[in-house]
């Protein structure tokens, strides 16, 4: 049940992007993108997320924001923080945006999938997730210490 759930939320996810963005110039894409993480971004983030996102980011640890959104609305913040992200990617061909994904869309099993192959979690002694969706489920099954709806 849970993926057709998935394949559906992608999808519906991706039609959308194409009645706003479909034929859109990446380059301007890019520039929202930057515009909107320096503004509005900030205001997203929940006070106790980024206070331990620089918790960990002090005790030296890799901090990487999983999230099912288009990975690039967040350069701007991840930029500052020093930190990674693994998100939805966008198609563009001809410096023009599709309207489809360049990979599936980041969300439930997908998390995992992505995260597996940008890491080898055995190299790690310790693995903390948050998550605050149902799309987080299987991730937040990966960590030694896991935290649902924490910042809520």
């Amino acid at each position: 049940m849970s993926n057709v759930y998935v394949s559906l939320n992608g999808f519906a996810k991706e039609q959308v992007l194409k009645v706003f963005f479909k034929d859109f110039s990446w380059n301007a894409f890019k520039q929202l993108c930057l515009n909107f993480g320096k503004t509005e971004v900030p205001k997203l983030i929940r006070k106790e997320a980024l206070q331990r996102i620089l918790w960990h980011k002090t005790q030296g640890d890799r901090v990487i924001i999983v999230t099912a959104s288009i990975e690039y609305y967040l350069q701007a913040f991840i930029r500052e923080y020093e930190i990674e992200v693994i998100g939805t990617l966008l198609e563009v061909r001809e410096g023009k945006l599709t309207g489809n994904f360049s990979s599936l869309n980041c969300y439930g099993p997908e998390k995992v999938d992505r995260i597996k192959s940008l890491i080898k979690l055995q190299e790690y002694d310790e693995v903390y997730c948050y998550g605050d969706s149902k799309g987080d489920k299987e991730m937040l099954a990966l960590a030694n210490f896991s935290f649902y709806k924490r910042f809520q």
